[in-house]
């Protein structure tokens, strides 16, 4: 190993050990202490998981304690994110706070703290967007937490609102615009956030009420990061099984959604088939990645 850390330029020698799994890597950090040095580098840490996140899997946890709301009748939304930035986590906890008279889309009461993993400690932030966020999808991508808002309209009835964003590194709240036209003459929908190609996706399940095993599903793309005009409908997609729900993509591309009838489905976008995957009822699945981050943030 020191030969070839000798034989190669230092750009290549990091090219080919940010596609090796954290296993090897910890063992070469024996090698010699400008190995350890080079593998315990923050900068590589983060190019390493960057790489890990389109083909890694692995699983660590912490436990984080936090106290429970002051109020029993409340709705919770949590988000949980990584920026490469700082090489720090967050949590993301939204509590609503029920309203007796009106509901939760009365006056709208709610309490925003955020978690920092270095420091293990919580903090209360501020979030003057005057929205509700679905539960329904929460995406961590490009150092950013996403989630639909939920809006009230002149009748008082739900509507999707934008995209709201969580900047993990500046922990600044913000907001993207959804296409203009995916949500025209819809009767009943589902929206819900994914990635794919390292694009940011929207999911939308157009549901007819009077037949609610076929529906029609819509994948839209955001080709530029952050630019609303930039949405493009990318594939439609009409299923006789009826979706309950998106779970997102696959690392081959492939949409996972939920059926009525309790059955785990994949849909291929190259070959335009449906497979059954399971039937064991709802399932919760979780993308799982590679890394040489500590979630005790230390390497």
């Amino acid at each position: 190993m020191t030969r070839l850390n000798k034989n190669l330029p230092h750009e290549i020698v990091l090219e080919i050990l940010k596609r090796l799994p954290v296993k090897p890597l910890m063992r070469f950090k024996c090698v010699s202490k400008s190995w350890q040095c080079m593998i315990d580098d923050p900068d590589f840490v983060a190019v390493h998981l960057k790489h890990s996140a389109l083909s890694g899997t692995n699983w660590k946890y912490k436990e984080v304690k936090s106290s429970p709301p002051d109020f029993v009748d409340t709705r919770m939304v949590l988000g949980f994110g990584y920026s490469d930035i700082i090489n720090d986590y967050r949590i993301v906890r939204i509590t609503y706070f029920h309203d007796n008279n009106e509901g939760y889309m009365g006056r709208l009461e709610y309490e925003v703290q955020v978690y920092r993993l270095s420091t293990d400690m919580w903090r209360t932030v501020e979030f003057n967007n005057g929205c509700e966020l679905s539960d329904l999808s929460t995406v961590s991508f490009n150092g950013n937490l996403h989630w639909i808002s939920i809006v009230a309209d002149g009748d008082r009835c739900w509507c999707y609102g934008s995209i709201i964003t969580f900047g993990v590194a500046a922990e600044v709240f913000n907001q993207i615009a959804l296409p203009k036209s995916c949500l025209v003459g819809v009767t009943y929908d589902y929206v819900y956030l994914s990635v794919l190609n390292n694009s940011l996706v929207l999911l939308i399940n157009h549901v007819d009420p009077r037949n609610q095993l076929n529906d029609t599903c819509y994948v839209w793309v955001m080709t530029e990061y952050g630019v609303a005009e930039s949405w493009t409908k990318l594939h439609t997609l009409d299923l006789n099984e009826g979706v309950s729900r998106f779970h997102g993509f696959t690392w081959s591309g492939e949409l996972l959604m939920d059926t009525y009838q309790c059955e785990l489905i994949s849909w291929n976008p190259s070959m335009g088939l449906t497979r059954l995957l399971s039937t064991l009822g709802p399932l919760d699945l979780v993308t799982v990645v590679e890394s040489l981050v500590s979630p005790l943030g230390q390497n």
